[in-house]
């Protein structure tokens, strides 16, 4: 997980109160899965950067305040990787959110999903290139490359396991971090696409979703394997080409899989419209800094 540097505290029952003075600390929770960072609370800043947060009765949380049946504090800033208040905006540049929780209400969580942190192992990442066909799911970056005719050159696919997030959960907020580390000097025109259908990390290539069995075409078919509409449309910059993170709302696609767990296949990206020649890497599960590695950050309130 990367953290930008913060100083607040944070507070939960079953966490320890831990002061943050650097961007390479986060905080070790005692009582929770060991791979899941989740704490009702938010963080209470010691320069406070958001609106003031609402008191909490029993059973609930204010977010950006202290625990069930404490006021709630002021709603603080988060950094890129950090948590801000529950029910407001985590990630880069987030701010926690006003609120108030009654009696029996709703609690809200955050969950930072990375390979290797805590022992999570759910994230599966590879490419598919048009004119090397792969397998590439062991590499440390994955690509996207527009190519001639609407066909890419290389496309990426990306999956995170989302068990740990209850199915009745009501997702507030989902982002997808990528550290870029890679490009040759034009912006990228990206769609993200909901995929279909299963695939392999170690098997697909081109032709292949696994070694058994074929997509619907060649690098995959819209429609088939993958949804005719994008869920999300972006443009990667290149940024005169220094390594940087991309922060992307995929809030709405992950509530769908969080509701049907089945439907989660990940997701691909790929161009679209008018690009000029360039690709852009991004590190994969496999970078041998777990800390570029790919990213999944959820907000998510279930019924306390």
């Amino acid at each position: 997980m990367r953290l930008r540097r913060y100083t607040g505290t944070v507070r939960h029952a079953t966490c320890d109160t831990i002061r943050l003075v650097d961007s390479r600390v986060y905080v070790a929770f005692l009582a929770v899965t060991p791979w899941l960072m989740a704490c009702g609370d938010g963080f209470e800043p010691s320069q406070p950067a958001g609106g003031s947060g609402g008191t909490a009765g029993s059973g609930g949380l204010a977010p950006g305040g202290a625990g069930p049946g404490g006021s709630g504090g002021v709603g603080g800033s988060a950094g890129h990787g950090a948590q801000g208040g529950v029910g407001g905006s985590a990630g880069h540049g987030a701010q926690g959110g006003g609120g108030s929780g009654g009696e029996g209400g709703l609690s809200g969580h955050h969950v930072f999903l990375q390979d290797g942190v805590d022992n999570y192992q759910g994230t599966r990442v590879t490419f598919l290139g048009h004119w090397d066909p792969g397998p590439f799911g062991a590499d440390a970056v994955a690509r996207v490359r527009p190519g001639n005719g609407g066909v890419p050159d290389f496309e990426s696919l990306i999956f995170f396991d989302l068990s740990i997030v209850p199915v009745t959960a009501a997702v507030t907020n989902a982002t997808l971090h990528l550290q870029i580390t890679g490009t040759n000097g034009n912006a990228l025109n990206v769609g993200l696409y909901d995929v279909l259908v299963a695939w392999n990390e170690t098997e697909a290539t081109w032709s292949n979703r696994t070694a058994a069995d074929a997509w619907a075409a060649a690098g995959m078919a819209s429609g088939t394997d993958y949804a005719p509409t994008a869920f999300l449309l972006t443009a990667f910059d290149w940024q005169n080409g220094a390594a940087h993170w991309v922060d992307l709302d995929v809030t709405t696609q992950v509530q769908l899989w969080v509701a049907s767990p089945t439907s989660n296949n990940g997701l691909l990206l790929r161009d679209f419209g008018a690009n000029g020649s360039v690709t852009y890497s991004f590190d994969s599960d496999d970078a041998v800094d777990q800390t570029a590695r790919p990213q999944l950050e959820i907000g998510y309130v279930a019924s306390g």
